[in-house]
């Protein structure tokens, strides 16, 4: 909070403003990122939001979302923040709130900024987070719950999906950014790579760049689907 007062006060005017959250950091960006835009509203001229290696679906599957998110958001004292509008606070009280629906949300209400989430495909770290909550969770569950995730914010025009192939974790903020492209962290064979994808991102006078992830073709729709045999795929929307 003392950051984000002391950022209102030194920077009145501001030609570009990018917000990126990445891993445990990401949720806190899909929990913040509407109150923040608005805030700036009458001083940005361009706004980017970057979801860094955080889909934050829950195994065993969306049925049980508000009920794993109403724990952490209990426990985190997330409910009666000034985050929150009124509709957000009464979901929240009756534990219907879920993060995705805040960052869906932000990309409602601010259609003029872009919206991006990055993920590996088998990202290690959110595979190991949603054992916790439920049954072995494969891989391939994750990419497909990822993928899910994905689409429903792909039904806002403001946001684009990067998937990376392989485990990694963390794609922004450390030197996979200048490795990696959509065929893996250590790759730049596949195109567009994360550092030039990224850059087409912010270049806010030029068209938004599209999704990008490298595989077959294949068409999720829901959990009540044969899962896809291994990850090498990429949904429809994405492709």
């Amino acid at each position: 909070k003392a950051a984000l007062e002391w950022s209102l006060k030194e920077f009145p005017v501001l030609t570009k403003f990018a917000l990126l959250g990445s891993s445990a950091g990401g949720m806190g960006l899909q929990y913040w990122t509407d109150a923040i835009l608005a805030k700036f509203e009458d001083r940005k001229a361009r706004a980017v939001v970057y979801s860094d290696s955080f889909v934050g679906q829950t195994n065993p599957g969306p049925a049980m979302l508000p009920y794993v998110q109403g724990a952490i958001n209990a426990i985190w004292k997330v409910c009666g923040n000034s985050a929150l509008d009124a509709e957000a606070q009464a979901a929240c009280a009756a534990q219907t709130f879920t993060w995705q629906g805040q960052f869906a949300a932000a990309m409602r209400r601010h259609p003029t900024a872009r919206f991006a989430m990055l993920s590996s495909k088998t990202d290690a770290v959110q595979v190991a987070f949603n054992t916790l909550f439920g049954p072995p969770y494969s891989q391939e569950t994750f990419y497909r719950d990822a993928t899910l995730v994905a689409k429903s914010f792909a039904e806002h025009p403001n946001f684009r999906a990067y998937f990376v192939d392989g485990a990694a974790h963390v794609l922004l903020s450390t030197s996979i950014f200048y490795t990696g492209s959509t065929l893996g962290p250590q790759s730049l064979e596949g195109e567009p790579s994360i550092s030039s994808w990224v850059h087409g991102f912010e270049d806010c006078k030029a068209p938004t760049p599209g999704h990008a992830c490298a595989g077959d073709t294949a068409n999720v729709t829901s959990r009540d689907q044969p899962l896809p045999t291994g990850t090498t795929w990429c949904d429809v929307v994405f492709a």
